[in-house]
């Protein structure tokens, strides 16, 4: 028995890493279009009246391209939930199509300039690309589906941790919705070998596709900006400064939540009307925002992120949080496909810009230029733990902006008021807020409620 026991764990490890370099292979690919898609959005374009006439056109088809892709793909629940059920059940996921469609659709998402991001179609890739492969090894087998069902977390975990090239985000996400005393060793152990090995292959991948980048494997491994950058620690006054982060990006999360559940309500429904509404607001508020202001505000939000600086101009900050809130609303609320995660992030940038502006007006020289840095990393990563109501996630996210001695006290010290304020109180995440408003109207389907033939290969 103890030989048969061993060989199902070899087995069972040696599809785990075929699964492994399958999704990291696809999480690659994906990731590369999205950054060519972020440099053909930044490309400097002469303003004329024919340039405006193009930019509505081109996102106008873009957007009817992605329904007719959804449509035709007869998937309307791209959700790792689904897959967990439909495996559970006995059904046969239409894999191939499931990868092929998240895969086009949230690039065509990107490239209509939506307040989309590349993490969750990240995450449903791997899990998908996991299920895949082990589904095929143990279809036939007596408990298949429990261990098929079991490896789509893994998947969507490790997808994760590629998205931000993060083995510790990676592990947090698949703790998500955890109880302490249902939290596993092995399960822990494998999804940080999975994590720590795809990041790998990533990076190796990275050096193949841009050889003259680096002359080291370590720094594809892991290669945030700081990695050349001089930090020191946050001052006195920072700290100061930084008690009051928690409390204000507690309030406009709030805010933030009951704007993008309210216009929901307002326009999502699984109706044909919905999908005009959602494609018209689409063109025009992304058409708008990319005309006047350009790359900056338009698409995920990541250019947000990596030139975070403080703006001079108080008005412009409060314009910019205006108008990028604008577009995550059509984008969140629309019927589009993408991830929630770093515009979440690059709003909080914003919002952090804008509050440690107003305290530069006030006081050019209470704080220096590196508590600046440190003070919108946290900013930005308190904002979204507060919108997810995933502060451990959120933690393990701060370290992919600044390094770990720098950024762990006062990443702790914002970040552990968000998880005492979520544990004990009602307050919910965007996400889980999303979903009953969904569930209710009749968008998504999970459990009973499910469109299996939209799913199975009939």
């Amino acid at each position: 028995m103890r030989n048969n026991d061993k060989r199902l764990t070899l087995k069972s490890f040696g599809i785990l890493n075929l699964a492994i370099v399958l999704a990291t292979i696809v999480i690659y690919a994906f990731q590369l279009g999205a950054t060519y898609i972020n440099r053909f959005l930044s490309t400097s374009y002469e303003k004329t009246t024919l340039f405006y006439s193009l930019v509505f056109t081109i996102v106008f088809l873009l957007g009817v391209l992605e329904f007719l892709i959804l449509y035709i793909s007869r998937i309307n629940n791209l959700s790792l939930k689904a897959m967990t059920f439909l495996v559970k059940e006995g059904y046969k996921p239409r894999f191939i199509t499931a990868i092929s469609t998240v895969f086009i659709t949230s690039l065509i998402s990107m490239l209509m300039g939506l307040s989309l991001g590349g993490e969750a179609p990240s995450l449903y890739l791997s899990g998908a690309s996991f299920c895949l492969v082990f589904y095929f090894f143990y279809r036939k087998e007596a408990n298949g589906r429990n261990i098929i069902s079991d490896v789509i977390w893994l998947g969507g975990a490790t997808g994760f941790g590629l998205a931000f090239q993060n083995p510790l985000a990676g592990l947090m996400m698949s703790l998500v919705g955890m109880k302490l005393k249902n939290i596993r060793l092995d399960k822990c152990f494998a999804c940080l070998y999975s994590n720590i090995l795809g990041c790998g292959l990533f990076g190796l991948l990275r050096m193949a596709y841009y050889p003259g980048e680096t002359k080291m494997w370590i720094d594809n491994f892991m290669y945030p900006e700081y990695m050349n950058a001089e930090f020191s620690q946050l001052s006195g006054n920072g700290y100061l400064v930084l008690m009051l982060i928690p409390g204000l990006c507690l309030i406009c999360a709030f805010i933030y939540i009951l704007l993008i559940c309210g216009f929901r309500k307002l326009i999502t429904r699984d109706h044909f009307w919905s999908y005009g509404l959602s494609l018209l607001l689409a063109v025009l508020i992304s058409g708008l925002t990319f005309i006047y202001y350009g790359p900056m505000l338009s698409g995920s939000g990541i250019s947000i992120i990596a030139n975070r600086a403080l703006y001079p101009d108080l008005t412009l900050i409060f314009t910019m949080i205006g108008v990028r809130l604008a577009l995550t609303l059509v984008s969140f609320d629309g019927q589009f496909f993408g991830g929630m995660v770093i515009p979440t992030i690059s709003m909080g940038c914003l919002i952090g810009q804008a509050f440690i502006g107003t305290i530069q007006w006030s006081n050019t020289s209470y704080i220096t230029n590196n508590d600046i840095e440190i003070l919108l990393v946290v900013s930005m990563i308190t904002f979204y733990a507060c919108v997810s109501a995933k502060p451990f996630v959120a933690l393990a996210l701060m370290f992919s902006f600044l390094p770990f001695h720098i950024v762990i006290l006062p990443a702790l010290a914002s970040i552990i008021p968000i998880g005492l304020t979520i544990k004990f109180s009602k307050f919910q995440g965007l996400s889980k807020q999303i979903s009953k408003i969904d569930d209710e109207d009749g968008v998504v389907y999970f459990h009973k409620r499910i469109h299996i033939r939209n799913f199975i290969r009939l």
